[in-house]
């Protein structure tokens, strides 16, 4: 079930849920003290019947007993009030149970029909009384003093319809106060959504979270984190649109010509040497294209790390496949690979971890020279493992290792086209995992060794 359209505004539920919260809390409170009250209202009403029994007793005229002709006997107006918020009632009778004085509302019947002193309830002509009776020192006569019950739980609740009306004057008046404390907490909420609809669409600066109710900055944190990850991925998309067309303006055009002098040529020799350059134009470009589309993947990971996954990988089953997968490149530049595996878990990301040894190992087959050797090693050093790349090759100098990782850059010369994509894409893998990369001189003195360090897992294969 929906909720009404006016109970989604924040300041309308608070201010709702504090007045029926208010009004639930009040009205226990007001049912708590209206029984207490009505306790002490009960005491209050004995203990008139007892105060004006003694006055009677007091004031009553001892020749009424020896003599009951009417007399201008009347209660006293000192002393005690004997107006009480309801009907006052008395009777007096003798030892022998004679009625010798009543009040003109009084029924001429005992209210108290046995008689026995102190308080007692009972049953005339359809209305209950409560009497309280009080006998002299002499045991001469007995006072009847008595209430109807009922006009008692009339006054009761005049008193309980007063204390109504003030609860509801005081909602009355809480219910405006309450909507400007609502207004003045939203106005810092109002602000934010302000800024927010005002905002470009190319705009993602962090909001400020200054001046708004701490329940709000926790969204707004999480909110400048959205955006930051929206720049990062519209960095990205422009970033791999920006290397797409460099990287790939000049091969589609080498393909061109290549397909253009396999058209035009008579001769099959030729033909058919221009179509294999075209096919190994395509086989150069679809390498490209997939770096590139690599590298936007790991530009698009890093925007959200918790994309990468955190799993005991095992080396020996990740590096058997990896050169598996390069084995046609190995074998057409007759480079063999030799592997040194130990059986050791890490905590890593097997897919991404795979893809950083592909292209290091990819590195090394077309920049080293054919008919060479290329190592692939796992080693344990404490609580690290070590996975390492190790050819033959040229190598780089300090200096060349620093742009290695730079995106297009290739610094040796190798009849292998590359792209310079593949250390960037190692480079951006390693951010992401959080795992070290450098490259380093192969321990022979020759040759370049491409090392990762992991983290072991805690358990051994």
């Amino acid at each position: 079930m929906t909720a009404p359209s006016w109970l989604r505004s924040f300041q309308a539920r608070s201010v709702a849920t504090t007045l029926v919260t208010c009004l639930v809390v009040w009205s226990g409170y007001s049912l708590w003290a209206w029984w207490d009250a009505s306790q002490e209202r009960s005491r209050r009403y004995d203990d008139e019947l007892r105060l004006n029994a003694e006055v009677i007793l007091r004031a009553f005229p001892r020749v009424l007993v020896v003599h009951p002709e009417p007399t201008n006997f009347e209660l006293p107006k000192e002393g005690v009030d004997l107006k009480a918020a309801y009907e006052f009632n008395y009777q007096v009778w003798t030892r022998d149970q004679r009625l010798v004085s009543r009040a003109s509302t009084t029924p001429g019947e005992p209210l108290n029909p046995r008689f026995d002193p102190g308080f007692s309830t009972a049953r005339m002509q359809g209305v209950v009384w409560r009497v309280y009776s009080l006998n002299d020192a002499n045991g001469e006569i007995q006072v009847q003093v008595g209430s109807s019950v009922e006009q008692r739980q009339v006054a009761a609740m005049l008193e309980a319809k007063e204390g109504l009306f003030g609860l509801l004057w005081l909602l009355l008046l809480l219910t405006p106060c309450l909507l400007a404390v609502g207004m003045w907490t939203a106005q810092p909420l109002r602000r934010l959504r302000n800024s927010v609809a005002q905002r470009r669409p190319d705009d993602h600066t962090a909001l400020s979270a200054t001046g708004l109710p701490s329940e709000a900055v926790p969204l707004v944190n999480t909110f400048n984190d959205m955006l930051q990850r929206a720049a990062q991925a519209r960095e990205a998309q422009q970033r791999f649109i920006g290397d797409a067309a460099h990287e790939l303006r000049t091969p589609l055009a080498v393909l061109r010509v290549q397909a253009q002098v396999a058209m035009r040529t008579r001769d099959a020799v030729q033909r058919d040497a221009a179509l294999t350059r075209l096919i190994d134009g395509i086989d150069r470009t679809s390498r490209v294209a997939e770096q590139l589309l690599e590298l936007a993947r790991m530009d698009s990971l890093q925007s959200d790390a918790m994309s990468a996954r955190d799993e005991p990988v095992n080396l020996a089953v990740l590096v058997a496949r990896t050169v598996d997968g390069s084995r046609s490149l190995a074998q057409r530049r007759r480079i063999q690979v030799r592997t040194q595996v130990e059986p050791l878990c890490v905590n890593s990301d097997s897919e991404l971890l795979g893809i950083a040894l592909r292209n290091v190992l990819d590195n090394a087959l077309r920049y080293s020279p054919q008919d060479a050797g290329i190592d692939v090693v796992v080693s344990r050093q404490a609580d690290k493992v070590h996975l390492s790349v190790i050819d033959n090759g040229p190598g780089l100098s300090l200096e060349q290792r620093q742009h290695a990782m730079q995106a297009f850059v290739r610094l040796s010369a190798s009849d292998e086209y590359g792209s310079g994509l593949g250390l960037s894409i190692v480079q951006r893998v390693s951010a992401l995992l959080g795992m070290g990369f450098e490259l380093l001189d192969a321990p022979s003195g020759r040759g370049l060794e491409g090392r990762f360090t992991l983290m072991l897992h805690n358990a051994r294969v």
